[in-house]
This record gives C-alpha cells, sequence and structure tokens, in this order.
C-alpha cells in the first residue's frame, strides 16, 4: 500500500513538473500577448516582415489598427504598392496614384500571426540583454516546431519538414520589438514599432 502511494506521490509530481511552463516560456508569452492586436492590449502598431527562401520574397509594412483597418505597402511589379483594406472596401494604387490591376497573391493582414512561436515548448529558452541605439532589449533564444512554423506560413503556402531556431527581442514595456525564424531554409523577420496601447 505504501508503495502504491508512493508511486501516485511521483506521478503526480511529475505530472505538474510537465504542465508548467518555464520562468522565460511564461514570459515570452506574455509580452507575445501584450504586444497582441487580438489579446485586445494593443490598438495598433506597425509591422515590417521580411520572408525570404528559395521560392519566396516578401519584404512588406503592415499598419494594422484594431484588426479591422490595413494599411499594407509593398513592391510588385518593380511598382511601390499601397492596398487599404477596411470592412467594406478594399483599394490598391501605385506610388503615383494610379490603380493597380495586377494580382495580389497573398492575404498580408494577420501580423498577430507571427506570435504563435513564441509560444514554445522549448523548456531551455537562453536569454541575454543587449543593447540598440541606447534602448536595452532581453533576447530570448528557443527552438521553434515545423508544426508552429508551418501554421504561421500558411498565408504564403510554405511547407516546411524540420524543427528550427528563433529569437526575438522584447523592450523595457514587455512588448515584443523584433522576432527571427530560422527554419529549413526559410527565414523571418519581424518589427514591431510605432505600438499604441489602449
Amino acid at each position: 500500500m505504501k508503495k502504491i502511494k508512493y508511486l501516485v506521490a511521483i506521478l503526480i509530481v511529475l505530472v505538474a513538473v510537465a504542465g508548467c511552463k518555464s520562468k522565460e516560456q511564461n514570459q515570452l508569452s506574455k509580452s507575445a500577448d501584450n504586444t497582441s492586436i487580438s489579446e485586445n492590449n494593443m490598438k495598433s502598431y506597425r509591422a515590417k516582415v521580411s520572408i525570404t527562401s528559395k521560392k519566396l520574397n516578401e519584404n512588406y509594412i503592415v499598419l494594422n489598427e484594431n484588426n479591422k483597418n490595413y494599411t499594407i505597402s509593398l513592391i510588385k511589379d518593380n511598382k511601390n504598392i499601397t492596398i487599404r483594406k477596411s470592412k467594406d472596401e478594399t483599394s490598391v494604387i501605385t506610388d503615383t496614384g494610379e490603380i493597380y490591376n495586377g494580382t495580389i497573391e497573398y492575404d498580408y493582414r494577420n501580423t498577430d500571426l507571427y506570435f504563435e512561436g513564441l509560444d514554445t515548448e522549448d523548456e531551455n529558452i537562453k536569454t541575454k540583454t543587449i543593447k540598440i541605439d541606447k534602448e536595452k532589449y532581453t533576447e530570448y533564444d528557443f527552438k521553434v516546431t515545423k508544426e508552429k512554423f508551418n501554421k504561421m506560413m500558411e498565408p504564403f503556402k510554405i511547407t516546411v519538414k524540420k524543427d528550427g531556431t528563433g529569437y526575438a527581442y522584447v523592450d523595457k514595456d514587455e512588448h515584443i520589438f523584433l522576432i527571427n525564424y530560422s527554419v529549413d531554409g526559410v527565414n523571418v523577420n519581424i518589427t514591431y514599432t510605432r505600438l499604441v496601447t489602449k
């Protein structure tokens, strides 16, 4: 009977430990929530995104306001294109004010999507303090699974077969400043600036 109780006690401890995230995991997830518009903590931000691989090279900027109004800037057919999307209308114009009649292949709106990889299963996150232009940031280095990465890359029809690595810079206000993912030959870099909180 004592042996059974002992085994049950060990099992409870193992389950509790398995269900607990590390301090670094919790902090990284919290910072992602703090920056996310979907979590109702942020009113708007500017996201600059770069996605590079053998098959894709996308660079674009999104001004995301409440996940309702979007101003997206990118280059298509050697032209600077601005896409404005709201609930009722979408307009696509060039930098000369002309209506752009080309095809916009991808949906660039969901810039909160890149926070998915910060909800990491890596319990051995490494952290260090770095300085950029006199501002101090905490850098988190972590592993990212192919499942998480593929979910983030769904809008761009990218699928990877291997896990990879990532790092994120978090500012003093516990907001995400930069995220970088390097997974199976695909590199994704995102910076979040002009944050307006609610």
